[in-house]
């Protein structure tokens, strides 16, 4: 399900009134050579939440890499208090399984100079870029300015294009888009904070063999299920969601949706992820238990009915306190854990 918000909408200043004009020259569209990974065409219940995995698996897909194999951090994921963790594959897991690294980028000078050096070396530069200058980003797309992260794999600076990923799909970037989004912040209102450093992603290394990559993703779910919370994120989060339920939540739409997308976008993207993993390891015979794929399923549908109660509920200014849903919730991620603890759990 696709959040109604952008990536900085929340955080996003100004309006198009005041800081330039209505229309760009050319917007974006996907390059026709690229098609997303099946976990984008898919219909999937959570397209919208998971976006830094969502980064993640189109570059690697680009790469000619499984990036289904990364997923099994999934299984660690936390409540935090207030939130539950966002799915972000661990730099160790991405050299294991891929030979990819990252690195800090400095920027100074000429972005796009520095930007071009990187993508001509075949690396993809994760940048924060004025998300009023997207047209793939509708909630900002010239009517308010803020940041929002994309994977550039390319830019040509002699003829002003760039193609970068984002929630799924490879856009392009050119005219007055491409010119903005790179130039100096001049628009009043824009930080011009945003362009300091980036995150560049590099191959340094051969990915782990075909062949090898279903046993090797094994292991690495078998790594993060030793590291899983010691209590379960499902009860920390139920244990806190009736002080959760007052009047903002209630009357504040934005708040509503920040805080619906805060929890529950992120427990059912992240455990629709999880069973992609384990669907695609049966593909290659490593039997995960069905046990495991069912609850899964249960994990990504009862946090969408979850969110749809409690919107709908908020709405009409009451309070749904969910706990059919909860105790829904509670079981599933239990049956999940036991029975991966069957089949990949170590001594």
């Amino acid at each position: 399900m696709e959040h109604p918000s952008d990536d900085a909408s929340r955080g996003a200043v100004g309006t198009s009134s005041a800081i330039g004009p209505a229309e760009p020259a050319e917007p974006a569209a996907p390059p026709p050579a690229h098609r997303p990974h099946r976990l984008h065409i898919d219909n999937r219940i959570w397209t919208g939440s998971q976006r830094r995995a969502a980064l993640w698996i189109e570059i690697l897909h680009g790469w000619g890499l499984e990036p289904l194999a990364m997923l099994g951090c999934a299984v660690a994921q936390d409540f935090a208090g207030d939130q539950f963790g966002l799915l972000n594959p661990p730099r160790e897991d991405l050299e294991t399984l891929f030979g990819v690294t990252t690195f800090t980028l400095g920027l100074y000078g000429d972005v796009r100079e520095l930007v071009e050096r990187q993508t001509v070396q075949g690396n993809v530069v994760l940048l924060a870029l004025d998300g009023y200058y997207l047209s793939d980003a509708p909630a900002l797309y010239r009517v308010a300015h803020g940041s929002v992260t994309v994977g550039i794999d390319s830019l040509d600076r002699s003829r002003g294009i760039a193609s970068y990923y984002r929630r799924g799909v490879r856009y392009e970037l050119r005219g007055s888009d491409y010119e903005g989004a790179f130039g100096a912040a001049e628009q009043e209102g824009f930080d011009e904070a945003l362009l300091r450093e980036a995150e560049c992603v590099s191959r340094v290394a051969p990915p782990t063999a075909a062949q090898a990559l279903p046993g090797q993703a094994a292991a690495l779910l078998s790594r993060h299920l030793a590291r899983r919370p010691v209590r379960s994120p499902i009860e920390a989060f139920g244990a806190v969601f009736d002080a959760a339920l007052d009047r903002r939540l209630i009357e504040d739409i934005g708040y509503r949706h920040a805080f619906v997308y805060a929890t529950l976008h992120q427990l059912g993207g992240n455990f629709e992820l999880l069973g992609a993993l384990l669907e695609w390891m049966a593909r290659h015979q490593l039997k995960p238990p069905r046990e495991a794929l069912l609850a899964c399923r249960t994990l990504a549908s009862e946090a969408l009915v979850f969110e749809m109660r409690l919107l709908r509920a908020n709405s009409r200014g009451r309070a749904d306190r969910c706990l059919d849903v909860l105790g829904k919730l509670q079981r599933a991620y239990a049956r999940l854990i036991e029975a991966l603890l069957a089949r990949f759990g170590t001594a």
